[in-house]
């Protein structure tokens, strides 16, 4: 059959309601893509005239910024100031340490990289991504804000720890708290080493517990991860560690604190001595904690399965814990005794433990060197700044 072939007219006709059927379309698009933008707007209105007085600019920065700002001088220049009003050359000298710290955590960090100590001998047995070691050095610049932190905190606690002191500037006596509480309370005058000694693994559990404690509330909420002068965050931006990270915490770090208060109080109460070995033994799993590295896997093994994780080695699990692709956790700083009390630990980390390898998903993340450079160039943007909020 054959078809009966169309008129100008017909074709004409046709014509026209295929255009009609496009305008049809191309209306229904534009409806669709109007009621998004007037849905938004809803949400956002527009700011004009008084409502934008809150986001005003002010020598190019919003009002939320210029208060930021003062804030942030306000607090690293009174840090120099309370320092210049201590000692004539104290603000000097305030100044030379940080520079020099910043210099030494700089080139900790070099070695670590050129010699390729990650993939050699590190836990994840890859090399560390170039970009990730540019930007730490990029981030030197959170070693001095730590240096000022550690200064006025302990300025503000009457103390001064150094690598093999921890000496408190004052000390409670019968005059504050009674001559019945200082005869029980305070520290006699010919206290025997082994009493010294047993009083040191008290203190040094404690202080684990304070920084435990510290540790989460710096994760638990965002003003103090994100925010200066807390920011914990500048420090979990590491993932291929060295053992100077430490330093590289800004301002204020709640684990310190939680350090600082237990032996400052016992030294306060005539147990210098005590407190002294505990400072002195919490500063080694300070330093292995971060070395990216567990060399003593059969320590870690034992620590695990028979002192539920209260031994001061805990290097692999807080390797864990600066990794940003499992879950939060592994909080202990010189023990993980109270993340296996608190149901805290990694349980990757525990897999690491007991199979002697990363599991399956870890490996893979870590296994192609270019795919890492582009998520660390991703995961790392923007993030060289003092308040991360």
């Amino acid at each position: 059959m054959c078809a009966t072939p169309q008129t100008p007219d017909v074709k004409l006709q046709v014509g026209l309601e295929m255009r009609a059927a496009a305008k049809t379309v191309s209306s229904t698009q534009t409806l669709k893509k109007a009621s998004v933008i007037l849905s938004k707007t809803k949400t956002q209105p527009r700011q004009t005239g008084s409502d934008r007085s809150t986001d005003e600019i002010i020598i190019g920065m919003t009002l939320d910024e210029v208060i930021q700002f003062i804030t942030e001088t306000t607090i690293v220049g009174g840090t120099f100031y309370i320092a210049s009003m201590e000692d004539e050359g104290k603000a000097i000298f305030l100044l030379k340490e940080c520079i020099k710290r910043m210099v030494v955590c700089a080139l900790v960090h070099s070695i670590w990289y050129y010699t390729d100590f990650h993939k050699h001998i590190g836990v994840w047995k890859t090399s560390e991504p170039r970009t990730h070691f540019i930007f730490t050095l990029k981030t030197m610049w959170i070693v001095f804000l730590y240096m000022l932190g550690k200064y006025a905190t302990e300025k503000f606690l009457c103390i001064k720890a150094t690598t093999l002191e921890f000496i408190v500037l004052y000390q409670i006596t019968e005059e504050h708290i009674g001559e019945r509480l200082a005869s029980l309370l305070r520290c006699g005058e010919n206290n025997s080493t082994m009493k010294d000694a047993l009083l040191a693994v008290i203190i040094f559990y404690l202080l684990d517990l304070g920084r435990y404690v510290g540790h989460r509330i710096g994760h638990a909420e965002s003003v103090w991860y994100r925010k200066f002068p807390w920011a914990h965050a500048h420090h979990h931006n590491q993932v291929f560690m060295d053992p100077l990270l430490n330093f590289m915490s800004p301002y204020v770090h709640f684990a310190a604190i939680g350090t600082y208060v237990p032996c400052g109080v016992f030294a306060a109460f005539g147990y210098e001595r005590a407190a002294r070995w505990a400072w002195v033994a919490s500063i080694f799993p300070t330093l292995t904690q971060h070395m990216g590295a567990d060399p003593l896997p059969w320590l870690t093994r034992i620590n695990h399965y028979y002192f539920y994780g209260a031994l001061p080695w805990i290097s692999l699990y807080h390797s864990y814990h600066h990794l940003h692709i499992v879950k939060s956790g592994n909080f202990g700083n010189t023990s993980c005794l109270w993340d296996y009390v608190f149901g805290t630990v990694t349980p990757e980390s525990i897999y690491h433990i007991e199979h002697g390898e990363p599991t399956p998903r870890i490996k893979k993340f870590f296994a192609d060197a270019d795919k890492l450079e582009r998520h660390f160039v991703k995961n790392l943007a923007n993030k060289n700044r003092i308040d991360l909020s």
